[in-house]
């Protein structure tokens, strides 16, 4: 489980409950969807190699896209493609939120939680 990830997941589900911050539901959807697949992913070996974090990741020649958030979204195609295509909303409509056009809106932000929701779901061990 991961501790940052669920902090941001209680601040998401915080703003997804007021009106007006539909922005910040989506971007710490996916800083929480982030770190939870981070604790899921690492560590892994690539090639003989213990890669340990999305840090040491970025270092690997195999592994390395031009920045870290696009070597994080190659892992999750590698390591965890049942979540690629949320994780990738999740990232762009971040980018999106706040780079580009912060008003987003509500189904956006409905959405965003909605694969966070899936995410954590299938990064987070099964007690039985």
């Amino acid at each position: 489980m991961s501790a940052h990830g669920t902090h941001n997941k209680k601040v998401c589900e915080k703003l997804h409950a007021e009106t007006g911050c539909d922005d910040w539901v989506v971007t710490t959807a996916f800083y929480s969807a982030l770190h939870f697949i981070q604790a899921k992913i690492f560590p892994f070996t690539h090639n003989g190699v213990e890669i340990k974090s999305l840090e040491g990741a970025h270092k690997n020649d195999d592994l390395k896209r031009a920045n870290k958030h696009a070597t994080m979204l190659n892992l999750v195609s590698m390591r965890l493609p049942s979540q690629n295509a949320s994780y990738r909303f999740l990232h762009d409509k971040c980018h999106n939120a706040r780079y580009v056009n912060y008003r987003v809106d509500r189904v956006t932000a409905d959405n965003a939680k909605f694969y966070l929701d899936g995410i954590i779901n299938d990064c987070t061990p099964t007690i039985v």
